[in-house]
This record gives structure tokens, C-alpha cells and sequence, in this order.
């Protein structure tokens, strides 16, 4: 199964990354910053080369829909924080 997994770079969605890389799934990822995505996976034990980033933001209609596209399942751990 392909999921996508927005806020792959923060606690929940980086540790969700791992557990479905683990599990076998492909992973898409919605990368606001995509070089924080193979520093981050490699210090998590995930194959950084597994994964499909598309650079993106979750306030950004088209990245979503470009991110979305072949995916059989999302989760969601991104947010829009301000201080």
C-alpha cells in the first residue's frame, strides 16, 4: 500500500514514516523542506531512498494534489503553528 504522510519531518509523522516503512508499506512524503528528510530518516533507521518526497506545503492545494496522487492512504501529522 502507498501512504502519504504529511509532517514526515516532526515527531508523529517521522515516527509513523518508520513504522510503515517497517511494515512494508511505500511511503510518500509532503515535504515542506525536503533536505530535512534524509538527515532525519537516516538518524531514525529509515531508508531515506524508499521514500518518495514531494516538495510541498499542506496550505498549498496543488502540492497536496500532486502528493495525493496514486496514494491508497494519508495520515496526517501536519500543522500550521504560530506563535
Amino acid at each position: 500500500m502507498r501512504v502519504l504522510v504529511t509532517g514526515g519531518t516532526g515527531f508523529i509523522g517521522s515516527h509513523s514514516v518508520r513504522e510503515l516503512q517497517g511494515a512494508g508499506h511505500e511511503v510518500t512524503l509532503l515535504a515542506r523542506t525536503p533536505g530535512k528528510v534524509a538527515p532525519l530518516m537516516e538518524k531514525m533507521g529509515v531508508d531515506p531512498a524508499g521514500l518518495d518526497v514531494v516538495p510541498g506545503d499542506i496550505t498549498d492545494a496543488d502540492s497536496v494534489a500532486a502528493a495525493v496522487g496514486g496514494c491508497d492512504a494519508g495520515v496526517h501529522a501536519a500543522a500550521v503553528v504560530g506563535t
